[in-house]
């Protein structure tokens, strides 16, 4: 999935959804960016499980 060249998204989403990101990130010991790339490929390329 990971390549050396990176492009930017920028998006805006409600504070509540913001700050909820940012605890589950804490929690995970995740950035944003790993957050954003999984929940992408997870919607463009969803497992054969998922209903």
């Amino acid at each position: 999935m990971s390549t050396n060249e990176k492009k930017g998204l920028t998006v805006k989403v409600d504070a509540e959804l913001h700050a909820e990101v940012r605890r589950y990130l804490e929690a995970h010991e995740m950035t944003m960016g790993d957050f954003v790339a999984l929940a992408l490929q997870n919607e463009l390329h969803p497992s054969e499980t998922r209903s």
